[in-house]
């Protein structure tokens, strides 16, 4: 008998909505890493390991890069929590790996996103380099959805 074969997907293809911005065409999507913070304890005359607790998980930043337009979206973006407007700046943000129809195969939503670094355009005249902007974003929590298995929901 013949294990099932994992279904596996390429990357390439993917949609980056946010909240309030046009749509616009993001040429790489990182998502973040978590990871579970360990606290070491040392045991009393055990000295052939540590015990590793788990505590607190660290989440790390969503990072999207664009081709540079004319269109000033994710800078006026940053500018909003550049200028004090937090509240105002709040996006939920959903990433989409898409299959070659174009139908969804895994959403990650993060919620109220805010940008916390933008990254210039290094400009090269020896180069025909695209000129990329790059956002990182913050976000309070996430869920992940996948056609073949539901949502998952974090917090």
């Amino acid at each position: 008998m013949l294990p099932d074969l994992l279904e596996v997907h390429a990357s390439h293809k993917f949609v980056v909505t946010i909240d309030g911005i046009d749509p616009l065409t993001f040429t790489e999507c990182r998502l973040p890493n978590l990871s579970v913070k360990m606290d070491p304890v040392n045991e009393g005359g055990q000295n052939l390991y540590v015990h590793q607790l788990p505590g607190r998980v660290e989440t790390g930043t969503l990072a999207l890069k664009e081709a540079l337009t004319t269109d000033m979206q994710l800078l006026k973006w940053y500018a909003q929590v550049m200028a004090g407007q937090v509240v105002a700046a709040y996006r939920n943000v959903t990433v989409a790996l898409v299959a070659v129809d174009n139908s969804p195969i895994m959403e990650f939503a993060f919620l109220r996103a805010l940008p916390s670094k933008w990254s210039g355009i290094s400009f090269k005249a020896a180069t025909a380099e695209l000129a990329i902007q790059e956002l990182e974003l913050v976000y309070h929590g996430f869920t992940a959805r996948s056609t073949a298995q539901g949502w998952l929901q974090t917090t």
